[in-house]
């Protein structure tokens, strides 16, 4: 299977170790599609990241504190800016 990355201004990427299933990876996507508008989100249980994908600066200490109150802990956040998105 192979993933092509979306044209996106901004790319956040955050360290969540306590993904252990398929379902893990659903809930956390969810999550993030629900507390923010975002162009695309994948997590990867196998490398606990989560990747999203946004035209717009997200505010990411609403998105990790709704993904702490549902149980995950996300122990890193980076943030990269494109310049041509």
């Amino acid at each position: 299977m192979f993933f092509i990355k979306p044209k996106a201004k901004f790319i956040y990427s955050l360290e969540v170790p306590d993904m252990h299933c398929g379902m893990c990876e659903a809930h956390i996507e969810d999550i993030i599609r629900k507390s923010a508008k975002i162009k695309k989100v994948t997590a990867n249980r196998h490398k606990s990241l989560v990747t999203i994908y946004s035209d717009e600066p997200l505010d990411m200490e609403l998105i990790k504190a709704s993904i702490t109150k549902t149980g995950y802990r996300v122990n890193n956040i980076k943030e990269e800016v494109k310049e041509n998105g």
